[in-house]
């Protein structure tokens, strides 16, 4: 589909990521429900159409609003509200004066923002000189849900969290307009509106991260539980043996059958342990050995990339063969020390690669 340099300028690139289009069918369909104000508006193209006539109308009060556009347009959040209907219909012109050719009249609903979602956010910095266009998409973590808010703060989407198993943290963009993210137990691929488009089979909770990879397989952390000697630290009211829970980097394809794993148990010696951990173990439950956070695939190194937090390491691990190549952060928790600087992070959250090779992560 060709669209002018006037609109490449025009749309966000953020946006088109995010809500661009896929194939040649019309949208929004004619009925959707959406959960989004950002509207992504495509029609069949006009045979020898030189412009169009936009126009949409609020069923609820009667405005109406008519644009020139070029070409399928991505409207102004403005002019679309939340809880509210609408009609659209689009008219061709022609350079020859032609009797204009005007399309069907279709119909969309926009869902009311959920009682849960915070329809007030106070933006406390603005520097508009820095800031981009686009939708910054984040967890609601106390409020168990996940949405999208504009640079002013204002809603723009909502992953409605009825609609899973009690809440959907969000965790990727994907090139296919869809969008990655886990709830307890699970994680999922949604499109906008939140309909399912892939979940991780039964047996296989998730408790950290959830994200995909180019190759169309899903990356995700499970816990594990092994009973193992109780270290020095331990209160010695507790037994000689103690479940430790440690865990399972897994893989799978689009069908849920698993294809690669990495389990910690396998490969961190059970003398590497963060200390805390132990004394403040009661026995009421399992001693949280390492919690990792985060999983990434870098594709280009054939590596995959892991965060363990409570020991205070991000480790490199070859894809192919399974070997642990490096560990990278508290030492005094290491048996080999691959890195003589003190790199000085501890807790982090979050580990990818960048396309330069940089590593970013977050340092709690």
């Amino acid at each position: 589909m060709y669209i002018n340099s006037h609109m490449q300028r025009m749309m966000k690139i953020a946006l088109f990521i995010l809500f661009g289009f896929l194939s040649a069918e019309m949208l929004p369909e004619n009925g959707a429900q959406l959960n989004y104000t950002q509207v992504f508006f495509r029609w069949d193209q006009i045979p020898n159409a030189e412009n169009y006539q936009f126009t949409i109308q609020n069923m609820g009060t009667g405005e109406s609003t008519q644009l020139n556009v070029s070409k399928n347009s991505i409207l102004p959040t403005e002019l679309i509200d939340w809880n509210s209907s609408y009609t659209w219909f689009i008219c061709g012109f022609f350079p020859n004066g032609d009797t204009p050719f005007c399309s069907e009249i279709y119909t969309f609903d926009i869902s009311p923002l959920p009682d849960y979602f915070p329809d007030v956010t106070n933006v406390t910095m603005y520097d508009e000189s820095l800031s981009q266009d686009g939708i910054t998409v984040m967890d609601f973590e106390s409020l168990h849900c996940s949405g999208g808010l504009d640079k002013n703060g204002d809603p723009i989407w909502f992953a409605d969290k009825n609609d899973f198993q009690e809440r959907f943290v969000f965790t990727q963009f994907l090139k296919n307009g869809n969008m990655t993210g886990f709830g307890p137990g699970k994680g999922y691929e949604i499109d906008l509106n939140g309909n399912i488009v892939f979940e991780t089979p039964d047996g296989n909770s998730v408790h950290h991260d959830f994200k995909k990879t180019s190759n169309n397989t899903y990356f995700l952390i499970s816990a594990t539980v092994e009973d193992q000697y109780c270290p020095e630290e331990c209160n010695d009211m507790l037994p000689d043996e103690i479940p430790w829970q440690g865990d399972i980097f897994r893989e799978f394809d689009q069908d849920g059958n698993e294809i690669w794993s990495w389990n910690t148990f396998d490969y961190y010696d059970l003398t590497e342990y963060n200390p805390y951990y132990v004394e403040t173990y009661t026995g009421d439950y399992e001693m949280d050995w390492t919690h990792s956070n985060s999983v990434f695939f870098d594709e280009n190194a054939g590596s995959v990339f892991v965060s363990v937090r409570n020991l205070s390491r991000i480790t490199k691990i070859d894809y192919a063969s399974k070997d642990l190549i490096w560990n990278m952060g508290q030492t005094d928790f290491m048996n080999d020390i691959y890195f003589e600087e003190d790199l000085n992070f501890s807790q982090q959250h979050s580990v990818q690669v960048l396309d330069n090779g940089n590593l970013l992560f977050f340092d709690n």
